[in-house]
């Protein structure tokens, strides 16, 4: 100052040193010089406050889908964290692969989840999804069957096959019982049950 000097000029900010402030959003400083007379001149400046603090996230243990359809195969749902949180407000959550994806086979997928703040900053976490079989195998049996005894009023049953049978996602084992060779006698209906097992007991 040409009338008090530099020892008669005083500094204050606004806020003032020590002043908690929140928010990603500038904050605006001013700074005014006051002299010994009063007088008075003032200048703003903005402070950028940046964000590296990185949000937390813990994902579910594993999951299990049942695998439908006749294909072997289903769509993964909308998976979410146990818990997110950031220091700066919530974050962003998304899903690799994205909910709505199409997934086939028996066995594990890994899906991820991420969250990511207001600034960028982010943090990921890892969860199996355990692809099982429901889905029963299918057959359709053949219509009655005629066998002709002979002189003693017997017969053995022979290996009967479905007419189709299959299954969504493996391979499988028909099963008929009464089994074949199995004796049966007298002029009476028996029945005949195929049953169709896949590698998943269903």
């Amino acid at each position: 100052d040409v009338c008090c000097g530099a020892a008669g000029v005083t500094v204050t900010q606004s806020p003032a040193a020590g002043t908690v402030v929140t928010g990603s959003s500038p904050t605006t400083v001013t700074l005014t010089a006051t002299d010994c007379n009063g007088s008075t001149s003032n200048c703003t400046f903005l402070v950028n406050k940046t964000d590296n603090v990185l949000p937390t996230i813990t994902c579910p243990g594993t999951q299990t889908l049942s695998l439908s359809g006749t294909n072997c195969t289903t769509t993964l749902p909308a998976y979410s964290p146990l818990s997110s949180s950031d220091n700066c407000g919530a974050p962003a959550i998304d899903q690799t692969p994205a909910a709505g994806t199409s997934v086939s086979g028996i066995g594990f997928t890994t899906v991820s989840l991420r969250a990511t703040d207001a600034n960028g900053n982010t943090a990921t976490c890892f969860f199996s999804v355990n692809k099982i079989d429901g889905t029963p195998p299918s057959l359709t049996c053949p219509g009655t069957q005629t066998l002709t005894v002979n002189a003693s009023c017997t017969v053995d049953l022979p290996a009967f096959s479905p007419v189709t049978s299959s299954d969504n996602c493996s391979s499988f084992n028909v099963v008929q019982s009464p089994p074949a060779g199995t004796t049966v006698s007298g002029l009476v209906v028996t029945t005949v049950v195929l049953t169709a097992t896949d590698v998943y007991n269903n």
